[in-house]
């Protein structure tokens, strides 16, 4: 069985989804490349939502990157679109040992924060959704047009920088901090838990990211010191500080100075005895 989709696919797979599956999925594709845009679309298509729509093949043609099928399967997986895939003639077990969509901080295409968002607001009934909807208004001047989806409300968020995704490539961690604080506030502690768990997972991948490359970094420096027979060159005594070579630095404020003459020590010192300062 297949495992891609094809361009020809992405009418019916729209046309199989529920109005609120749609939301959720061009939520998971769009969140962090134009939220703003996916707000308004979403609003308008929610006076008709019986309407047939196009969504997808815009967001293949205009948002997508090369890796769009994968992207797209991934998202269709993670709102349990199961049975679409089916129709599609997918093999939606090999696609679940792919993509791991149970997982909550793993994703290999979609932003995983979307991903965790996601989830978040499949675990809040309409009640919680709505205090967490009136407590923005109040408290943080949030415009939210539509209080049926609280993916439009972390739109919102996300647009007005209220809540920030975080970027592996741009070095930018996620910021939930906001959310964390409102289901606090509501004493709804496992919801607060549960943000704090996806923003928590982002940035510690992106500090373990950060410090391979400054590793990398660090190799290719190192290899570039000159070998002892070069260091004739350099001033022997000046100890070159690398920032990339953590460590400590003793410095010793010393006016005269002994150079030990044990044979083993004669690596440690430098090329030639330090003359007394003054």
């Amino acid at each position: 069985m297949s495992t891609t989709l094809s361009v020809e696919d992405l009418d019916f797979i729209e046309s199989e989804l529920s109005f609120d599956d749609k939301v959720s999925l061009l939520f998971i594709l769009y969140g962090q490349r134009n939220p703003r845009y996916l707000s308004q679309i979403i609003t308008i298509a929610c006076r008709s939502p019986e309407e047939e729509t196009h969504f997808l093949f815009d967001w293949k043609n205009h948002a997508a990157g090369p890796e769009w099928s994968s992207e797209l399967l991934e998202a269709l997986l993670i709102i349990q679109a199961n049975l679409c895939l089916v129709k599609c003639g997918l093999d939606d077990d090999e696609l679940r040992e792919r993509f791991l969509p149970h997982v909550i901080e793993l994703t290999s295409f979609v932003h995983p924060v979307l991903k965790g968002l996601y989830l978040l607001c499949e675990k809040m009934d309409d009640g919680v959704a709505e205090m967490m909807i009136d407590y923005l208004k109040k408290n943080h001047s949030v415009g939210i047009l539509d209080s049926r989806f609280f993916e439009l409300s972390l739109l919102e968020l996300i647009s007005e920088e209220l809540v920030k995704l975080g970027s592996k490539s741009a070095g930018e961690e996620c910021d939930l901090l906001l959310l964390v604080a409102c289901f606090k506030s509501l004493d709804l502690y496992d919801l607060a838990e549960f943000c704090k768990r996806i923003a928590d997972c982002f940035n510690k991948e992106l500090t373990n990211k950060q410090n391979q490359s400054d590793n990398v970094q660090g190799s290719s420096n190192f290899k570039q010191i000159p070998k002892v027979e070069d260091q004739q060159q350099l001033d022997p005594d000046r100890y070159y500080i690398l920032k990339q070579h953590a460590g400590i630095i003793l410095i010793i404020n010393q006016f005269k100075f002994y150079r030990d003459q044990n044979p083993e020590l004669k690596d440690l010192l430098p090329l030639r005895p330090l003359n007394d300062r003054r």
